[in-house]
């Protein structure tokens, strides 16, 4: 078994444009969860934090932003 992991950074629609179709053996998916919050995580050793403003507005924006990454998921994934 090979194990091959390429770390880029961006926002996956961006990325995966750049994909050819059914290149990918294996998505996992960790989307924001539309908790109408701003999200905050420290490192273990407390020196950063991170975060991300999971507001949304309405229900329609953050359907279209997922709709739109797992239309182009499906189209990198292999059969």
């Amino acid at each position: 078994m090979t194990v091959t992991a390429e770390v880029q950074k961006g926002d996956c629609l961006e990325l995966l444009k750049n994909l050819p179709d059914e290149h990918i053996d294996l998505i996992y998916l960790d989307p924001p969860f539309f908790t109408e919050k701003v999200q905050k995580l420290k490192t273990r050793d407390r020196t950063k934090e991170y975060s991300y403003r999971d507001i949304w507005g309405s229900h329609q924006q953050y359907g279209e932003f997922l709709f739109q990454r797992i239309c182009q998921l499906k189209r990198v994934l292999k059969n």
